[in-house]
């Protein structure tokens, strides 16, 4: 049987090793949530499979509001106007 130590250890030592490689590329742990959020989000939202509060909750945030104004900061525009946009240029 394993003491906490040996787990937890085990675990931490890995985190930090992750850590430090974020670093030394010169991002955080935030910025590469960002990155794969954003991903995740463009391509939920072109889709149209889901409703905006569907994404919202798919991506882990804790309301539409903060789904959306994280949105319009990442793509200068809410997620029902990269919507309708996409669907205009699609038809186009």
């Amino acid at each position: 049987m394993f003491g906490t130590e040996v787990l937890f250890g085990e675990r931490f030592d890995g985190i930090s090793l992750y850590t430090k490689d974020l670093d030394a590329e010169g991002h955080t742990f935030a910025s590469v949530l960002d990155s794969i959020r954003a991903d995740f989000a463009s391509h939920l939202v072109d889709s149209r499979r889901h409703s905006l509060t569907e994404v919202s909750e798919l991506l882990g945030f804790s309301s539409p509001a903060n789904f959306s104004r994280w949105f319009r900061k990442q793509f200068g525009r809410s997620p029902s106007q990269w919507r309708s946009e996409s669907v205009e240029e699609r038809r186009a």
